[in-house]
């Protein structure tokens, strides 16, 4: 007996019912394959002012599948961690200095097209979490912003 051409609306029909029966089954082998998991980055940045020409420490910080888990037993905020390797990083690279104190401007999830192409980690932590330099300010950087550094007032004027 020949089939009946119904056009597209067999083809359409075929596709959910396959996707309905074969859905499951897909979707747990695709989340069981390594290759197919994103890894959980966090842009993190600290600068000395909110002026856009401040200079900046930005980092990219990798979230390990243990570091996760441990997180999400534990009820802790992925941007704690991430603030928590970042600080490490930035006490490493010895911006801890008290004339180049930075604090916290943002801690926000990142997109990275290509992780190998930000090269070796500036730090790998116990619980595997890695951590890259993305952006340290130049010393051209810094020699600016001292001179928008705060001067103590004339102690002979009356202001």
């Amino acid at each position: 007996m020949p089939r009946p051409d119904w056009g597209p609306v067999s083809a359409g029909f075929q596709i959910e019912f396959q996707a309905a029966v074969f859905g499951s089954v897909a979707q747990e082998v695709m989340l069981d394959d390594p290759r197919l998991t994103m890894p959980t980055l966090m842009r993190v940045e600290f600068s000395r002012g909110l002026r856009p020409n401040s200079p900046r420490f930005v980092l990219v910080v990798e979230i390990s599948d243990s570091a996760m888990a441990e997180l999400n037993a534990g009820k802790i905020s992925l941007e704690k961690r991430a603030y928590e390797i970042a600080s490490e990083v930035r006490t490493a690279d010895r911006l801890n200095k008290p004339e180049s104190q930075m604090g916290l401007v943002s801690c926000t999830k990142a997109k990275v097209k290509n992780l190998e192409a930000l090269g070796e980690p500036s730090l790998l932590t116990h619980d595997a979490c890695r951590a890259w330099v993305i952006k340290r300010p130049s010393p051209t950087e810094e020699a600016l912003d001292k001179g928008w550094q705060s001067r103590s007032k004339n102690p002979g004027s009356n202001g």
